[in-house]
């Protein structure tokens, strides 16, 4: 059950190139609630909102121009939406109020997208070992939680106090 995992690592191949998109704490996607995992670790009840595990996609490509972070994890919502219905066949589904497919919570305001300012490769062939690099780095770096201001740090370039993205 990956929704009971704290990161997902989904390495992305299209147009003979490799990116990484890590999806970080499923379990605080807004529609967790119908997820019933428990949690025991009470101390996030203490946490500043700002600090509490943030539910998001973060998109490492070392080439610019590769993949469209926006099409690369609208693809990873469906996807996730319909392994969360694999799982709990009894949830909901239906049309939203626009007409659109019900994806649950996995939405763009749901699930938030960041294309992470990472290392770019400097030809056409080393994406695969970019990506590898990403994964061990972050491995070895392992945060036990990513805030959402740890992620806007690194979006803009900068290491968060945690030190864990790439």
């Amino acid at each position: 059950n990956i929704f009971e995992k704290d990161f997902v690592f989904f390495p992305i191949h299209q147009h003979l190139h490799w990116s990484l998109v890590i999806l970080c704490h499923p379990s605080r996607v807004p529609m967790s609630n119908f997820l019933n995992i428990d949690d025991d670790d009470d101390a996030e009840e203490d946490l500043p909102l700002g600090e509490l595990p943030h539910a998001c996609l973060l998109h490492l490509d070392s080439m610019s121009g590769g993949h469209r972070t926006t099409q690369v994890c609208v693809r990873l919502r469906e996807y996730l939406a319909l392994e969360y219905l694999r799982w709990k066949p009894e949830a909901q589904v239906g049309k939203s109020q626009s007409g659109e497919a019900n994806l649950l919570g996995f939405t763009k305001t749901g699930l938030e997208s960041r294309r992470m300012k990472v290392p770019q490769q400097d030809n056409g062939c080393d994406c695969g070992l970019f990506v590898l690099s990403f994964i061990e780095r972050f491995l070895v770096n392992l945060p036990k939680r990513l805030s959402k201001a740890d992620i806007e740090s690194a979006h803009k370039g900068t290491l968060p106090e945690s030190g864990s993205l790439p």
